[in-house]
């Protein structure tokens, strides 16, 4: 356990939220790591792990053809997930990633992080360096900054 999902704990307690996370890439590392978090049951509503393009369009409710059309690791996708996940539980903060994370091609190290706050969403494109286990590190610990950068603002 790091800092970063304790500091995120206790900004959402703080203020009274729940989260949830929709993952791909990171494969449910992040909802272990807020679930490591002494309390973390008085935040988290939830978690999805959608690898496949299949769950996403049954679990999350991500359109078939967007990932058809900008594929399974875009903004768009991203996005759809955040909101998937909100809708589907009731959070009042979402938090998705897909992304590549290797081991080959020229796409590993693409990410994206879409974070869902109230009723405003932001998108985050991220190219990290390294292989699978430190990508997906990245990502997670990543998301996790983003989300409390953002709640930090209310």
């Amino acid at each position: 356990m790091n800092n970063k999902e304790k500091r995120l704990v206790a900004h959402l307690k703080k203020r009274g939220m729940t989260i949830t996370t929709a993952e791909s890439c990171t494969g449910g590392m992040i909802a272990s790591d807020i679930i490591s978090v002494d309390g973390a049951s008085d935040v988290i509503k939830g978690a999805f792990v959608t690898y496949s393009d299949e769950m996403k369009v049954k679990e999350l409710g991500v359109k078939a053809r967007d990932i058809k059309k900008y594929s399974a690791v875009s903004s768009r996708v991203a996005y759809e997930m955040a909101m998937g996940a909100k809708a589907k539980t009731g959070a009042n903060v979402a938090l998705a990633t897909t992304g590549y994370a290797g081991p080959t091609g020229e796409l590993v190290g693409l990410v994206y992080i879409a974070v869902c706050v109230g009723s405003e969403i932001k998108v985050y494109r991220f190219k990290f360096k390294g292989g699978r286990q430190r990508i997906r590190r990245l990502a997670a610990d990543t998301a996790m900054c983003l989300v409390i950068k953002e709640i930090g603002k209310r």
